[in-house]
């Protein structure tokens, strides 16, 4: 610091010494100020949530998912010798829910990744096909006008058009350069895969119609379980008869039921639990008849066993429950296989007939979907000729609708019939009488 010579600098003492002073005191304000200061209360980078860290890992899987989309999707119409000036790109993102799937939404234009598939070429080229083909279908397929075709055949030219792409992409994904991904195509769309999808809608056909039918006749368990409870105890004579009645008609009604379990198709859900119950009531029902062949004058024990009756009851209607959610279940299940395996065969077929893959499928593309259902879904003579595979699994689910639709309209029939001979049955006929109306009954189911 340079030296002030005060001498030449006359009048300039008190100035310095005042500046002096005021820096001093600012200094001293300053220190303390800073006593007062914990370093621990300094404002430190606040610890992320559970869920913001979630948001930062989607986000930047995203970017990841984005990229990948766009250098597929600049491949793909080079391939395909589509003008990029006929496309608006999509957004992309990642979704990460539980139970979530990757998906193509035309609606927004968007393609979403799911986090456990955003490594799968199968993912990326199912979906970019769906979203280029949403792209480039006729105008009149677009917006909300009326299709020509019904939802389940619509949704057939869609997912035949998404097998394919896995097909597509996994031939061009190695000179898109990208890092990271799995060629998993070859894999996704082999005979094997689409034959397992098959067995899989099958094997769920043939639940819903199994538990269908177990829930009908316990049902009629459930009926005869509030029936017994119903009884009227006025007339003491009556009341045992009609009781006896009714553990007969529900021994009927069990035995029906331990038959149609007979009946349960392979790893069918929910047939132990069924077992148990049955075998309950079944006890339940020898203790009941023959408590009512003992001579006595009270109706205590009786009552008892009708205590029992309620619980039981309620055991049949959580079981019953327990099967209408797994019925739905299945049904959700079956309306996805029934809506993807005809597109996947479809494909298959494509796929191993077809030579010059790029050209047709660019030329498929801008066709109405109703071409594309006749021309490469619907008619496939030589295939179904010479037992192909798109034979061996449009013909057997064709079959196994038609045999569901008939079965739903026969069990309405029946049912008919059954609440027609139950409107008959009353405590108060006599022994000879009701036993005849029951065996009527029994043989209709």
């Amino acid at each position: 610091m340079r030296k002030i010579d005060d001498t030449k600098q006359p009048g300039k003492e008190n100035e310095f010494v005042a500046k002096c002073a005021n820096a001093w005191e600012h200094a001293n304000d300053l220190q303390e100020q800073g006593s007062d200061l914990n370093l621990k209360d300094l404002e430190k980078p606040r610890a992320l949530s559970a869920d913001e860290k979630r948001e930062q890992v989607i986000e930047q899987q995203s970017e990841v998912a984005r990229e990948r989309v766009y250098l597929i999707i600049n491949k793909l119409l080079e391939e395909l010798k589509v003008d990029p000036a006929r496309i608006i790109r999509p957004n992309v993102r990642v979704d990460d829910a539980e139970r979530g799937t990757s998906y193509h939404n035309g609606a927004k234009n968007e393609i979403v990744i799911h986090a456990k598939s955003i490594n799968s070429s199968t993912t990326y080229g199912e979906e970019i096909l769906h979203w280029l083909r949403g792209q480039l279908k006729p105008d009149c397929e677009k917006g909300k006008i009326l299709y020509e075709l019904p939802e389940r055949e619509r949704s057939a030219v869609e997912e035949f058009f998404g097998f394919v792409g896995r097909a597509i992409v996994g031939e061009i994904l190695p000179s898109c350069r990208i890092d990271g991904i799995i060629n998993d195509s070859k894999e996704s769309t082999s005979r094997d895969k689409i034959e397992s999808r098959a067995d899989d809608f099958k094997a769920a056909t043939a639940s819903i119609a199994f538990l269908g039918d177990i829930s009908e006749k316990i049902g009629l368990v459930t009926s005869s379980l509030v029936a017994l409870r119903s009884v009227d105890f006025h007339n003491k004579a009556e009341a045992t008869r009609a009781i006896d009645m009714q553990v007969l008609i529900l021994q009927g009604h069990l035995d029906a039921w331990k038959e149609g379990l007979l009946h349960a198709p392979e790893n069918a859900l929910g047939v132990k639990a069924q077992q148990d119950t049955l075998k309950k009531l079944k006890e339940f029902c020898r203790l009941f008849l023959e408590e009512l062949k003992k001579p006595t004058d009270t109706d205590v024990r009786i009552k008892d066993f009708l205590q029992v009756a309620g619980k039981l009851e309620g055991d049949v209607m959580v079981l019953q429950e327990r099967i209408a959610k797994t019925i739905a279940l299945l049904r959700r299940g079956e309306a996805d296989l029934e809506r993807h395996v005809p597109g996947y065969a479809a494909g298959q077929r494509f796929l191993d007939l077809e030579r010059d893959l790029k050209t047709k499928i660019a030329i498929l593309l801008k066709k109405p979907a109703s071409d594309i259902y006749f021309e490469c879904i619907f008619r496939a003579p030589e295939n179904q000729r010479d037992g192909g595979i798109f034979g061996k699994l449009l013909k057997p689910i064709s079959d196994l609708l038609a045999r569901s639709r008939e079965r739903d309209r026969l069990k309405a029939e029946l049912n008919l019939e059954r609440s027609a001979l139950n409107l008959g049955i009353h405590p108060g006929h006599e022994g000879k009488e009701a036993r005849e109306m029951l065996k009527a009954l029994l043989s209709k189911r």
